[in-house]
């Protein structure tokens, strides 16, 4: 099966993201008939249980492919987590602007409000699981099935590298049922990037384990705020710009081209005395030939042309269909160089009354599309916001009624002007007298 598969590296990767796909519905499916305690404690625990699931059936597939042996290689794990330094590094700058954000906004009720420590651990076993199970299928067989093919030089692990990472990026086309075209296409290109640099980490190691680690860090981090004080794993990748698609695609590329630079490279070909000639004395490397032949050559040139291509179609897709390109690209530098025209964040102790409100006055200088960040975090899931933003004549140009923990990012067309942020909460089936409300409104 995987002499096989391995001739036709491209056609069993379709095969593997297909059972990919088909066992993330087997398992959902599952979930609909299981028993409702699942549903009752929290989304991290109904995804951890499929992701368990789905994990059995990854492991299946891999033996059937010939490669579940690669769990056992366990060595190289502290140069591999040297190796995703980058991931590691963005992980945390990630975790300590979210803690500092949410240790600003609930001050002392920063622990207090914190969800069970029982929900916190399986919020960090489903990370766990979730990288366990996309590095199983995407680095643990894709580019174990690409490595075998083209990986005999330089070149044709470089082949590999974009291949399994654009596989990894286009699997996420999946999400087209669920989310706006544009933020897709945005998502399908960041990742396919991002897979290059994961791949390259895999590459240099040869340790799955490292990879694992590195991935369910990054989302550990990434979903610090649901796990550790409750909410769903709403994503806004609909939110997602073609200015995103920059801003996270280059610097993936970057990465990768540092993790496979020459000397790199050189090592994965070097035998054992000449590997250690190497690492002794790195000037050597410019007269040691480790050559790609010129079939390899051909191979990483179609590569190129296919990523390319592929990036190009995405990127100008997303443009296409995100009308507001312009107003976002402008409001990308306004958020790194200009002041925001309104930033509200309001926040307290519930006082026991059913509705309450808080008003705020704020005005637009020139007409324009503006980027509104608006951000939700109560204490209680069944509490509710109702957001509404009135111009000079008190007539609304955006309302709408949030409940629960949630995070949305929209643009916003608005003239020249005096303008009114009103917040109206819902607090009736709130039981806790102690519950918090914290909202956050940012117009730029």
């Amino acid at each position: 099966m995987r002499k096989a598969a391995v001739r036709h590296p491209i056609f069993s990767s379709v095969i593997v993201v297909a059972l990919f796909i088909a066992s993330m519905y087997l398992s959902s499916f599952f979930l609909v008939f299981c028993s409702p305690i699942f549903r009752a404690n929290g989304e991290f625990l109904m995804q951890l249980v499929a992701e368990s699931l789905l994990s059995l059936i990854g492991l299946l597939i891999m033996l059937i492919f010939g490669y579940v042996k690669v769990w056992n290689n366990t060595e190289n794990f502290g140069s591999g987590l040297l190796s995703g330094g980058y991931f590691i590094v963005i992980s945390l700058i990630s975790l300590s602007s979210t803690a500092i954000y949410e240790l600003e906004a609930r001050g002392s009720g920063f622990f207090s409000q914190m969800v069970p420590l029982w929900k916190i651990l399986v919020f960090a076993a489903t990370m766990f699981t979730v990288g366990f199970c996309e590095e199983m299928f995407f680095r643990g067989i894709v580019s174990n099935l690409f490595w075998d093919k083209h990986a005999k030089d330089p070149a044709g692990v470089w082949t590999a590298t974009i291949y399994s990472g654009l596989i990894f990026g286009l699997m996420h086309g999946i999400n087209f049922q669920a989310a706006i075209a544009s933020g897709v296409l945005v998502q399908m290109l960041a990742a396919s990037a991002m897979g290059m640099a994961l791949t390259a980490i895999y590459y240099r190691c040869r340790n799955l384990w490292v990879t694992v680690c590195v991935h369910a860090f990054l989302d550990f981090c990434a979903l610090f705020s649901e796990g550790f004080f409750g909410g769903t794993i709403a994503e806004a990748i609909g939110g997602y710009t073609p200015v995103q698609a920059i801003t996270s695609t280059v610097p993936y590329i970057i990465v990768t081209l540092v993790l496979l630079r020459k000397r790199k490279l050189a090592e994965m070909f070097a035998d054992k005395p000449t590997l250690d000639a190497l690492r002794n004395d790195r000037s050597l490397i410019m007269t040691v030939n480790f050559a790609s032949n010129l079939k390899s050559r051909k191979s990483l040139d179609r590569a190129i042309i296919v990523f390319i291509v592929c990036a190009v179609m995405l990127f100008f897709g997303s443009v296409a269909l995100n009308p507001d390109f312009g107003a976002q690209l402008s409001g990308a530098f306004d958020e790194m160089f200009g002041e925001a025209a309104l930033d509200v964040t309001h926040s307290g102790t519930w006082e026991g009354e059913n509705v309450f409100g808080y008003r705020a006055i704020f005005e637009i200088d020139e007409y324009g599309s503006y980027k509104v960040n608006i951000s939700s975090r109560p204490s209680e899931s069944d509490s509710y916001v109702f957001v509404q933003i009135n111009n000079s004549e008190g007539e609304a140009v955006y309302e709408e009624n949030y409940g629960g923990t949630c995070i949305v990012t929209f643009m916003l067309e608005l003239e020249a002007g005096e303008y009114e942020l009103n917040l109206v909460y819902d607090y009736s089936r709130v039981d806790d007298p102690d519950a918090q409300y914290n909202t956050q409104v940012v117009i730029q």
